[in-house]
């Protein structure tokens, strides 16, 4: 399956791209579950603080679909993270939380509304110091990516001309639309995006 992430999400993929696919994929589920496992830890530590970490682990890892992520070797728990990181430290380390809140963009389309409200709470709170720890973390990635394929935005704009997904009707909302009434009608994948804009609005 093509990666649509964007661009500067090459910095966190492309390590794993420099050595073998049967190591990397390895070292993949491994980064992938320590940073499950952390997550589910500070949630817990958050939520219940002194208890034993290992209720967090069993109860996180007791829910499939991270299971299902780690099984197909998704980027998702990378989401998980920066949410927790953004929760855990946006009044303490704000242009850390900034920062974290990077990861949330690996997958747009999944974190849109919190990517929103952060924008407005930042407005509205005048907490300009998440605002640059979140550009310096975008701008920093986005660099790396760069430094190694300097025409990286170029291409991933030229593959969403020339090869959109329009091809992937996935088990959402929007998909079965498309299934029903179109699988060619495309801006159909957009209804569920549309109405969570306005329930946020």
């Amino acid at each position: 399956v093509m990666m649509w992430n964007p661009p500067w999400t090459l910095a966190l993929a492309m390590p794993f791209g420099m050595v073998p696919y049967p190591i990397a994929r390895a070292l993949w589920f491994l980064t992938m579950f320590l940073i499950l496992a952390k997550s589910f830890e500070q949630i817990g530590r958050a939520l219940h603080p002194g208890h034993n970490p290992l209720w967090f682990w069993l109860l996180g890892f007791a829910f499939e679909p991270p299971l299902e992520g780690l099984r197909t070797g998704q980027i998702s728990p990378l989401l998980l993270a920066g949410a927790v990181g953004v929760w855990t430290l946006i009044y303490q380390r704000p242009m850390l939380a900034g920062a974290m809140a990077v990861l949330l963009t690996v997958k747009p389309h999944a974190s849109y509304l919190i990517l929103l409200a952060l924008a407005l709470w930042t407005v509205d709170q005048r907490r300009w110091e998440f605002f640059l720890g979140f550009l310096g973390g975008l701008g920093g990635s986005l660099a790396i990516a760069m430094l190694f394929n300097p025409s990286v935005i170029g291409h991933y704009l030229h593959a969403w001309r020339n090869y959109p997904p329009v091809d992937w009707a996935t088990a959402t909302p929007g998909g079965i639309l498309r299934f029903y009434l179109g699988i060619e009608r495309f801006e159909l994948q957009f209804v569920s995006a549309a109405v969570g804009i306005l329930w946020f609005a």
